[in-house]
């Protein structure tokens, strides 16, 4: 985890600086010349020109290809302070943006100069993704970063398992340092959530839908609606509580959808509402053969 005093160096291929001098973070095998110096896997490495010319810092991993994500352009180090000062910029950034609230994405990757790092916050609990080597081995770094942000009490670690097996390293899925509540609850205006933070999906919730759940709850008024792939019922909850007259969620996974019940419960609109249990595409073809029709369906597959 610690930075070198000497660098190693990614040199690339004459003519295979344009996207990054253009601003791009990523860099792939197919564009490397050599890499020079003693590099480790996961350390961060200079990227140079063809011509020696200093193009950036960041994290080197052969194993994928994807082989670097820029973190920095300027010739700085890659250490605990460095993190800080990206996870204090990100905040500002929510707080300016009036999206800091009890739940919201801290860190979005590339977005806020920290590729390959997802950190959400919960209530109490800020649960960090890591989803590169490099990313991994700097984590304590960013939990000391995190420490900034006002009443978070416990961290958990919910590294993306594919990620894991692409990049060579072991997700982490658990508690870093004293273990905290299995669940919480948080608050999207104007409703509440159970959040399970062991064992949810990504990191429990998908805040970053939080937009298209509040165009959904203005499109719902006096309509009937269906929510595919619903997860906790998200989409579900914000419809009805904005007017919908009945929902239907579907759901494969009886643990999400015991979750979207005690949620549709939460909100008091459980009795508008019809969980079925199974693959979506069964279900959706008996629900055709039925001659049901709706006036909004959301589908929000996983990838």
């Amino acid at each position: 985890m610690a930075e070198r005093s000497a660098a190693a160096k990614l040199i690339l291929k004459r003519g295979r600086d344009g996207r990054v001098r253009a601003g791009h973070p990523w860099i792939y095998r197919g564009e490397v010349a050599e890499v020079g110096g003693a590099w480790k896997a996961g350390e961060a490495v200079d990227v140079l020109d063809s011509q020696g010319r200093f193009l950036g810092r960041g994290f080197y991993n052969p194993r994928p290809s994807l082989v670097c994500r820029l973190l920095t352009r300027r010739d700085e180090p890659v250490d605990g302070a460095f993190f800080r000062r990206r996870v204090e910029a990100a905040l500002a950034l929510r707080r300016e943006g009036g999206l800091a609230s009890d739940a919201f994405r801290v860190v979005w990757s590339e977005a806020d100069g920290l590729p390959g790092l997802v950190v959400d916050r919960y209530a109490t609990i800020a649960v960090i993704r890591c989803l590169t080597l490099g990313m991994t081995r700097c984590r304590p770094w960013i939990v000391e970063a995190l420490r900034s942000l006002e009443g978070i009490t416990h961290y958990y670690g919910h590294d993306e398992e594919v990620a894991g097996r692409l990049e060579g390293f072991e997700p982490l899925q658990g508690w870093i340092g004293e273990a905290g509540p299995a669940e919480v609850e948080i608050r999207e205006e104007p409703c509440r959530f159970v959040v399970a933070i062991e064992g949810g999906q990504k990191t429990g919730f998908y805040l970053d839908q939080r937009e298209n759940r509040a165009l959904v709850a203005g499109l719902a008024r006096a309509r009937t609606f269906l929510d595919v792939f619903c997860y906790t019922g998200a989409f579900a909850c914000q419809g009805l509580v904005a007017g919908a007259t009945r929902a239907v969620a579907i759901e494969s996974s009886p643990e999400a959808l015991a979750l979207a019940r005690r949620n549709l419960e939460l909100n008091a609109v459980a009795d508008r509402a019809e969980l079925r249990e199974g693959n979506a595409f069964d279900l959706l073809r008996a629900t055709e053969r039925r001659g049901e029709r709706f006036d909004l369906i959301v589908l929000d597959p996983p990838p």
